[in-house]
This record gives structure tokens, C-alpha cells and sequence, in this order.
């Protein structure tokens, strides 16, 4: 896997870097320039043409954390430092709504149903939160203690799923909690994804993936991958994990296999042409993995974009990715070289 790397500077970068980075870097006519660490080249050349790049999208709330894109394209994103959740319609307006009771309510994950009602997991407050026009409709209290992390939809596209810091994962339906499984042990679960055939994903602290079906009388299955973070489940019931071992695992049945992306990743989603995105929180990249290929693709952040945190893929196959720092949702985007000068 190579990193791409851009450098404002003037002069050639110190050579002393990462062996597996490609840096750009403009000189003093403006002209981008190419130092391939690889082969420890000196600079070769002006560049022409584009490259991909994540670029800004739209600044919404304080600290976004979970994105979702709606049915009707637009985008949504759960405000971690402003208990609130941001809409950001297609012509580039936002509209921030405040979401949880009284002091902060940390909202963390948000999704959105067929129908268009939205659903924000609120971890301070230990609630979820149905948002309809715009505006907070309903407060489902679930335990004080709960801390819902991640909320998912299910396959029938109206149904929600919540991870909970308290071993539980609930199931919501018409605005009721109308579920819940509770896995042994005292357990951080940390995120949910739901199969097409309907069985439920959960990452969990003991650094196992579980797999929970038949709800009413619980099928509850562990799978190791070791340090799980987010998860999502492809059309074809691949379940595709981020760890903390720098990893992007795949769960087919039983078997986990384990591929390289950047570091800390945390967010994960399937995109309709079955690449997997990836948010890596702490080298200011994404990661596109190709199953077909096996291999992966690293998008940087143009600017200051260093902690990207959610990540979500609209129908059309745009995607979108929420930078915890600067309060923006970035997009990818083909950049002419000079613009990087």
C-alpha cells in the first residue's frame, strides 16, 4: 500500500521519510513536483492533470462523529461536541438540529429510514432521537447507564438497531423499543450493522464480532477478529470490520480474513459497486479496498483534515466522510495539480 502525501513547500521534502510514500510538493514557480520515497528518488518533473483528493463538502456542527446519507441524497451527520445533528441539503445548505435532553447528549451514530425519519444514538444522555422535518420529534429513553453508541438500519428499511455500552443491543420499531438482546459479560458494544438476510452484527470490547439471529429466541454466535471498531455488511453478506490493528477484516461465516488499510481506522461502509470505505482516524487518509483486487487505494484529506471519523456511500456512489476536528464533511474530488501550489 503506497501513502500520498502533500507538502506546501518550496524545496525538495527531507528524504528521511516513510519509505512507502509518494509526496507532492510545489515549488517556487507554482510547478507540483514528485518525491518517490520508495525508490528514493529526487523530485522528477512538473505534474499536469488531476488527482484524487478529499476535499470540503460542507462545515456543519461541532465534532461530527456518525454520517448518513438519506434517501433523497442528502446528508446527515450526528455532532458528538454539539448535541445536535447537521442536514446538509444539495445545494450546500445546513440546517443544525439539537438533539437529547438537557446537558450534553453526545450524539454519536445517526441513520435514516425509508420514510425519511432520521434516528441520532445519543451516548451522553443514553437516548435515541427521531428527527422528522427538520425538527426532534421523539426522545426514546432507553437505561441512563445504556450509552448507545451506533444506530443501524434494518433490511426493512424502517426498523433501527442500537449498540449499547451496557452488553445490549436494542431493536426499535415505531418509535418503541421492541427488542433486546443482552450478550454475557459486561461488554462495551461499539457498533451494529444488519445483514440482508437480517442477522445482526455487533462489535464488541472482548474483541469479538457477534452475530445475533432469531431475536425472539437468540441465536448468539462470537467470532475473534481481535480489536473490532465499526462495522457494515455488504449486498452479498460479506460482514466488513475495522480494527485496531490497523486491519479492514472480512467475515464470511466463520472465516476472518485480514487486510492492511491506515491507521486507526474507524468507520466503515459498502458502496454500491462493493468497495469498502474506510475513515482512519490518525493519519488523515481513507481507505478504498477492492475485494475483487484485494487491493487499496489512499485518499488524503487536502488541507487540514487529519481525524476522519464516519464514512458513508450514497447510491449514486458518493462518498462521504466526517473530519472530527474541523466540523466538515469531506468528499472526494479530482484536484488540478496547480491548485495545490
Amino acid at each position: 500500500m503506497r501513502y500520498l502525501r502533500l507538502s506546501k513547500r518550496t524545496e525538495p521534502p527531507n528524504a528521511a521519510r516513510n519509505p512507502n510514500e509518494v509526496v507532492l510538493y510545489a515549488d517556487d514557480t507554482g510547478a507540483i513536483n514528485l518525491v518517490d520515497y520508495n525508490d528514493n528518488t529526487e523530485p522528477v518533473g512538473a505534474g499536469t492533470g488531476t488527482i484524487a483528493l478529499l476535499r470540503p463538502y460542507a462545515r456543519v456542527g461541532s465534532a461530527p462523529d456518525g454520517v448518513a446519507v438519506a434517501p433523497d441524497g442528502t446528508v446527515w451527520t450526528a455532532n458528538q461536541g454539539g448535541s445536535s445533528a447537521s442536514h446538509v441539503h444539495s445545494d450546500g445548505t445546513v440546517v443544525t438540529v439539537p438533539v437529547g435532553g438537557e446537558g450534553s447528549s453526545s450524539p454519536l451514530s445517526v441513520v435514516v429510514s425509508d420514510s425519511g425519519i432520521v434516528y441520532v444514538a445519543c451516548s451522553g444522555d443514553g437516548t435515541v432521537n427521531t428527527i422528522v422535518d427538520e425538527a426532534e420529534d421523539t426522545i426514546i429513553m432507553l437505561d441512563p447507564s445504556a450509552s448507545p453508541q451506533v444506530v443501524a438500519l434494518d433490511p426493512d428499511g424502517e426498523t433501527v438497531w442500537v449498540a449499547r455500552f451496557d452488553s445490549t443491543v436494542s431493536r426499535i420499531s415505531g418509535g418503541v423499543v421492541t427488542d433486546s438482546v443482552v450478550l454475557d459479560g459486561s461488554l462495551n458494544l461499539n457498533w451494529v450493522a444488519v445483514a440482508p438476510d437480517g442477522t445482526v452484527y455487533v462489535t464488541a470490547s472482548d474483541s469479538n464480532v457477534y452475530t445475533i439471529t432469531n431475536v425472539g429466541d437468540p441465536t448468539i454466535t462470537p467470532i475473534y477478529v481481535g480489536q473490532p471498531v465499526g462495522v457494515a455488511v455488504a449486498a452479498d453478506g460479506v460482514a466488513w470490520v475495522t480494527t485496531n490493528n490497523n486491519t479492514l477484516a472480512s467475515i464470511e461465516g466463520e472465516t476472518v480474513t485480514n487486510y492492511p488499510v491506515g491507521a486507526s481506522p474507524e468507520g466503515v461502509a459498502v458502496a454500491p459497486d462493493g468497495k469498502v470505505w474506510v475513515a482512519n482516524s490518525s493519519d488523515g487518509t481513507v481507505s478504498v479496498f477492492n475485494p475483487i483486487t484485494e487491493t487499496t487505494e489512499t485518499l488524503i484529506g487536502l488541507g487540514y483534515a487529519s481525524n476522519f471519523w464516519g464514512v458513508a456511500v450514497a447510491q449514486d456512489g458518493t462518498p462521504y466522510v466526517t473530519e472530527l476536528n474541523s466540523g466538515i464533511v469531506f468528499t472526494p474530488a479530482l484536484v488540478p495539480y496547480n491548485d495545490l501550489a
